[in-house]
């Protein structure tokens, strides 16, 4: 009576990529800041932060010793949302592929 999760792909997909787990939210801030840097910045933009404590925690990429400072950015992807989870695949693979240093995509 079990199935797998229509985000199935999209776990594995990070998982294939190296990644040690992956959070699912559909939390109402992560859709708006999405929704408000497309507005301000286009549909190609990431969500971009500099100059704040919470980033000192984050790992600088893949390979590279260390994590961010304060004066560091932090780019996170965004890609566009589709009626099935399960479409997202493709353009997540892409968002990763064209953000090797990233450890989130919204």
């Amino acid at each position: 009576t079990l199935k797998p999760s229509a985000c199935t792909p999209l776990f594995l997909a990070a998982f294939d990529r190296g990644a040690g787990c992956c959070i699912h939210t559909h939390s109402q801030w992560a859709v708006l800041v999405t929704l408000l840097v497309e507005r301000d910045f286009g549909t190609e933009a990431c969500f971009e932060i500099e100059c704040i404590e919470q980033i000192k925690g984050i790992p600088k990429g893949r390979g590279k010793a260390g994590n961010l400072g304060y004066h560091d950015r932090l780019r996170i992807p965004i890609i566009e949302n589709t009626a099935h989870e399960e479409d997202l695949t493709e353009s997540l693979e892409k968002a990763m592929e064209a953000h090797p240093d990233t450890y989130a995509v919204l």
